[in-house]
């Protein structure tokens, strides 16, 4: 096999390899061959690079973003929604009064609000995150938690944290991972 740098190949691209003729019919063939191939890949490198989906997820049923990110950003066939605290969509302030049991159910109907704009449901959590202000409350928060994904034949995966403060001097926050269908 002819060996040639790469200098060669870059004047041939340059030049138009597709066209361009070198001296034997042998050479020409696998001249295109390689090419062909390497045209594929870029062409392929590029489709995926366009063809990428990604998009913002923002549901009126949700509070609206405290910061400058989006309520979830759909990419390569997941949802991956941002950190919900209890906060009323309507009035945007946080609900439950110190309760960490009502501060729960709200995010996760805040959550579950996103989750349909974005066209999945629970069954579709693969990741859960829980960030809790005190881990006391770890029982409470896992027993609404439960009967939240009660009608999953798999159970998300999860992590729960303490953390020393969420936004707005909220008890509870969660964010999510989900699969498209």
């Amino acid at each position: 096999m002819i060996k040639y740098s790469s200098t060669f190949y870059a004047m041939m691209l340059w030049r138009g390899a597709f066209s361009w003729t070198p001296v034997g019919t042998h050479q020409l063939e696998v001249h295109r061959q390689f090419f062909r191939e390497k045209r594929n890949i870029l062409l392929n490198l590029a489709k995926n690079d366009e063809g990428t989906d990604i998009r913002s997820v923002e549901s009126t049923e949700a509070p609206e973003p405290v910061g400058p990110y989006s309520q979830a950003v759909v990419a390569g066939g997941m949802v991956y929604c941002s950190g919900q605290i209890a906060l009323d969509p309507s009035t945007g302030d946080l609900v439950g009064g110190g309760n960490v049991e009502k501060e729960t159910k709200q995010v996760l109907k805040n959550l579950d609000a996103v989750l349909k704009e974005a066209g999945v449901s629970a069954k579709n959590v693969v990741r859960m995150t829980v960030f809790l202000v005190d881990l006391n409350d770890f029982g409470a928060v896992n027993k609404i938690y439960a009967d939240f994904f009660s009608d999953n034949s798999v159970s998300p995966s999860r992590s729960c944290v303490q953390v020393s403060a969420l936004p707005k001097g909220a008890l509870v926050e969660m964010d999510c991972i989900v699969m498209l269908n």
